[in-house]
C-alpha cells in the first residue's frame, strides 16, 4: 500500500510490527513496499516528527521551486530527528547527493 498517501494516524499500526517506519523521500520514484512515500519535504518532516524512523532514503530534486532533499537534511541536523540508521541518499543528482552526504556525515547522530 502507498502509506505516504494515508493519514499519519493510519501508519501507527505498522510501528508495532517493525519497531518504526521507513521513510522514502522522492517526488517521482515510488517507494519500496512497506515504506512511507513522502513526495515533499513537509510530508517528510511530519513523518520524522511523529514516528520513530528506522530507515530513510532521500532524493535531492523534488520539483521546480520546491524545497530539496538537502533542505530536509538541514532540518534533520537542526531538529535532531535523525533515523535510527544513517540516511541513504538515492539521488541521481551528483552535486546534490554529495552535499547531502557531507551534511549527513557531519551531523548524523543515532536516532531515537
Amino acid at each position: 500500500p502507498d502509506l505516504g498517501q494515508r493519514p499519519l494516524h493510519w501508519v501507527r499500526d505498522i510501528l508495532f510490527d517493525s519497531g518504526g517506519v521507513r521513510l522514502w523521500l522522492d517526488d517521482r520514484r515510488p517507494s519500496p513496499p512497506g515504506w512511507i512515500w513522502a513526495k515533499d519535504v513537509e510530508h517528510a518532516k511530519r513523518v520524522a516528527s511523529k514516528f520513530r524512523v528506522v530507515e530513510m532514503s532521500l532524493d535531492h530534486d523534488l520539483g521546480f521551486f520546491r524545497p530539496t532533499g538537502y533542505d530536509f537534511v538541514v532540518w534533520l541536523h537542526k531538529s535532531g530527528n535523525w533515523p535510527v540508521r544513517r540516511p541513504n541518499v538515492h539521488s541521481a543528482n551528483p552535486t546534490g547527493r554529495m552535499r547531502m552526504a557531507k551534511l549527513i556525515d557531519g551531523g548524523f547522530v543515532v536516532g531515537r
